[in-house]
Formats: structure tokens, C-alpha cells, sequence
């Protein structure tokens, strides 16, 4: 099928005679298309949470008339399980609402008129654990009208006010209940990397975003723009690395946060055969009787591969060193001293001449780089002043696993090369 076969699809009223034509004219009609896609997408889920909502009040009056033991089970839940195949997380925030909404009938009310969503009324089941039930029921009006045409996120932060208003003593209690509660858990992933979750008390939360803050990237950097999330955790690692090394300068001749070494506050333990670069072989990691020895494969199996190789060489460009030679799993030979791959002067040199990121485009300050190897070492590459340069940890990490590449040119200039 021919461009010109596929254009009327688009046009969406509008015809070349209304001076749009050529590629750049598809896609504008294309443009126009998406939008009109994502209108169609609002009104849709609008209209799904307006349904949930009249199936809440619905769960209400089936609830009310015993329906559950009419049709043979045991509980509200295990009837949205079974008949609408609703997760049992979902089916238990359900039964949990219905069974709110049956005290309160103005809720039920206003969620059958589309005035509420599930949403609201979970929020409002929320505040109705932690106040007296008598003093919740006089103030429902006020706080159901207090929904009416704000964001939720506004409506939730009214709920609040009005809770802490009611019940400071109660309120404080919660407070310290978060505080107590407060947790992080990580779980490896496959390749070194790790997922995890969190929970904080208001304190640390406020913290927290503080800390993560950081502004969206430019719109003319040549690569592509990271996502917010992204941004977040490319900070935390940040914070993190400047907790770790822990020897931020405190010469006053020396700008804030300024490096006087490299980042090796973390041991990369890696086998002989991944350091050379050699291809991996089960079978040469088996012991006597046949069986695989994943204890002498548990860092060369996931080292050896393609993704995190790179990885490893992003260690290795700016980090000090050490030998560790052992005889099989336990017994340590020998165990050397770090040796930094940069000399302190050498470091301070490059700072003061690159004074920030090289990476076009970028002006991160230098307390936040690392000295990058322009030509690695493996390759040849020497610790020069030419063929070093400041990269941010981002940058870093574009250069060595994303395929970009830097070079200096011939008046000295870094040249950023993309993949």
C-alpha cells in the first residue's frame, strides 16, 4: 500500500487543498490523529471510573440483601473472585469499601450519581478508622462536598486538614505508627542490578523529596531526555556514592563536595577468566563427582556475560584496586593494599581544567564526576591529561554502556559521538 493510499486515514477533514501536503503535512494530520486517540482514551476511562462506581453502590444493595449467601458463598470477596474474576487484593479493597459504604449511605448515594470514585471513598474510608465514628457521620457532608470539582490529590490533602484539626492526639499517634513501620527492602536482580520498595514517616518522605529533586533535562541535549523516575534514581545513586566514599573536601580552598579520590568504597569481586575476557564453560566448573560448583560460578557466570562486561569497565576507569587471590572459596593467599589509578594530582589536574561533565551538553560540576578513560586502559589507553576527561555518573554510564563514545579534537575539545 502507497503513502498516498494510506494518507486519507489520517486526514481527519482536512484535504491537501487546505494548504497542508508533503511529509512534513502527514504528520500533522498524523499528530491529529494521536491527539484525538488520547481524547478518546480520557473519556473512556472517565466513563470506567464513573462504572466502578455505580458498581460499588450495586455491591452496596447486594451486600445489604444477604446476596453473597443467596448465591452460595461465603463472603462478598470470594463472590468477586469467582464471578468476576477480580484479583483478591482488589476483591478485599472492594469488600472492605462496601462494607463502609453501607454505614455511610450518602457515600453510596454519590457514588451511583458519579459523584465519587472508588477512590474517594477509599480515601474517606481511611479517615473514618481513625475518628470517632459519631463525629465522622456530622462532618460526611462537608467532607463529600469537599470532593467536588478539585483534583483527588487536592480532595486527600483536605481530608488531612480536617483529620488533624479533629484528632491532633490521634494524628500524632499514626505519626509515630509510620515511624515505626518504616522499612526498605531490596531484591537482587539477574544481571546486578536490584528492585526493591520503601516506606517512610512523613519526616523521612520530606527528606527524601528534597533530596531527590532534580529538573527536567534540557530539551536540546542530544540524548534522549530521562523520564522522572529515571532522574530520581540517577540522584539516589548520587547521594549514595558521596555517602560511600565519605571524604567530601573540607579545605576551604576546595569547592563543596569536591573529590579527593576515586570511588572504591565498594569491592567488585571478579574471577581471572572474566578479567582476561575468556568464554565461559560450565564444565569448567564442576566438581569431582560431576556436579556444578555454583559456588566458584556465582560472580564469573554473571560477570562473564555481555551486559554486565561494560559495566565492569565502568568500575575499572576511575576506581582504586586491590589483589585478592584465594585458594577456592575461603582460603585468602594474598590480599593487597588499594592502589588508586589515579594519582590525587593528577585527579585535582583534571578538575581544574574540565572544571564540570564533558559530555555535550552538560555542565554537572565536577564534586559529581568521575575521571573517565577516553581510550581504556585495556584498549592501550594511558592516564595522560589527553586522554582523560570529567564525566557525571550519567554520562558515564552512557559512555560505556550506552554506545556513545567521546574523543578530543584537535584544539583539544571534547567530541560526543552518539551510538
Amino acid at each position: 500500500m502507497s503513502l498516498a493510499e494510506v494518507r486519507p486515514q489520517f486526514t481527519d477533514g482536512v484535504s491537501e487543498t487546505d494548504g497542508v501536503s508533503g511529509t512534513d503535512g502527514f504528520a500533522r494530520l498524523r499528530a491529529s490523529d494521536v491527539r484525538a486517540a488520547g481524547r478518546r482514551a480520557a473519556r473512556r476511562l472517565v466513563e470506567a471510573e464513573r462504572l466502578r462506581a455505580a458498581a460499588l453502590a450495586d455491591l452496596v444493595d447486594y451486600h445489604d440483601g444477604y446476596g453473597p449467601s443467596i448465591d452460595g458463598f461465603v463472603s462478598l470477596q470470594r463472590h468477586l473472585v469467582t464471578e468476576a474474576g477480580i484479583a483478591n487484593r482488589e476483591a478485599d479493597r472492594l469488600e472492605r469499601l462496601t462494607r463502609f459504604c453501607h454505614r455511610h449511605p450518602l457515600v453510596t448515594r454519590q457514588l451511583a450519581v458519579g459523584m465519587l470514585t472508588l477512590d474517594h471513598a477509599d480515601a474517606l474510608g481511611q479517615v473514618a478508622d481513625h475518628i470517632d465514628p459519631d463525629e465522622f457521620a456530622a462532618a460526611l457532608c462537608d467532607l463529600v462536598t469537599a470532593a467536588d470539582g478539585v483534583e483527588f490529590s487536592v480532595f486527600v490533602e483536605r481530608l488531612r486538614s480536617w483529620q488533624w484539626r479533629s484528632t491532633p492526639q490521634a494524628t500524632e499517634d499514626d505519626v509515630a505508627t509510620a515511624h515505626d513501620g518504616r522499612s526498605l527492602t531490596m531484591q537482587p536482580g539477574l544481571f546486578g542490578g536490584c528492585h526493591g520498595r520503601f516506606r517512610l514517616d512523613a519526616a523521612g518522605a520530606t527528606i527524601l523529596t528534597a533530596a531527590l529533586h532534580t529538573e527536567p533535562d534540557p530539551n536540546n541535549s542530544h540524548e534522549p531526555a530521562r523520564t522522572l523516575r529515571q532522574r530520581q534514581a540517577d540522584r539516589l545513586v548520587e547521594l549514595a556514592g558521596l555517602a560511600l566514599h565519605g571524604d567530601l573536601a573540607d579545605n576551604p580552598s576546595e569547592p563543596d563536595g569536591a573529590r579527593r579520590g576515586s570511588r572504591s568504597s565498594v569491592d567488585v569481586v571478579i574471577d581471572l577468566p572474566t578479567l582476561l575476557g575468556a568464554d565461559f564453560d560450565l564444565d569448567d566448573h564442576r566438581t569431582q563427582t560431576g556436579a556444578v560448583d555454583w559456588d566458584s560460578i556465582r560472580s564469573g557466570f554473571a560477570l562473564t556475560t555481555t551486559a554486565p562486561r561494560p559495566v565492569l569497565a565502568q568500575f575499572l576507569c576511575d576506581a582504586s584496586w586491590r589483589t585478592l587471590i584465594t585458594a577456592g572459596g575461603s582460603v585468602v593467599l594474598d590480599y593487597t593494599h588499594a592502589k588508586p589509578e589515579l594519582s590525587p594530582s593528577q585527579r585535582r589536574a583534571v578538575q581544574r581544567r574540565d572544571q564540570h561533565c564533558q559530555f555535550h551538553g552538560c555542565d554537572r560540576h565536577w564534586s559529581w564526576c568521575d575521571v573517565h578513560h577516553i581510550r581504556e586502559k585495556a584498549n592501550g589507553g594511558c592516564d595522560t591529561m589527553a586522554n582523560l576527561a570529567l564525566l557525571c555518573r550519567r554520562h558515564h554510564t552512557l559512555v560505556h554502556q550506552g554506545g556513545w563514545q567521546l574523543s578530543r579534537g584537535p584544539n583539544g575539545n571534547i567530541v560526543t559521538t552518539s551510538p
